[in-house]
């Protein structure tokens, strides 16, 4: 299973911690935890790094030691047909939903 190594805002600078691993660890800037978290992601692959902006929203995400999806699935004429009816099955669910979403 890979593992996530997020960087983030705390009171007393920017935190490096991994995805349910103990305690964070402090750095000064961003940039140097960036740095560590990236070296920690790379030297556990396959894993992710995570970067979060003080809003708390993902600013930076990277993988390392996975290929994309495109890369372990390419699109052949089939799946694109078995695509193409998911998706028009979906909308069909969706437009006779008895309880449609509220605005």
């Amino acid at each position: 299973m890979s593992k996530t190594v997020n960087v983030y805002h705390s009171d007393n600078g920017w935190a490096v911690k991994r995805t349910g691993g103990g305690a964070s660890k402090l750095y000064r800037t961003q940039r140097e935890a960036i740095e560590i978290a990236r070296a920690i992601a790379k030297r556990t692959a396959p894993s992710q790094m995570a970067v979060y902006a003080r809003s708390g929203m993902v600013r930076l995400n990277e993988r390392y030691g996975r290929p994309s999806l495109k890369q372990q699935h390419p699109m052949t004429p089939r799946s694109r047909e078995i695509q193409t009816a998911v998706g028009k099955y979906m909308l069909e669910r969706f437009a006779s939903d008895p309880h449609p979403p509220r605005e």
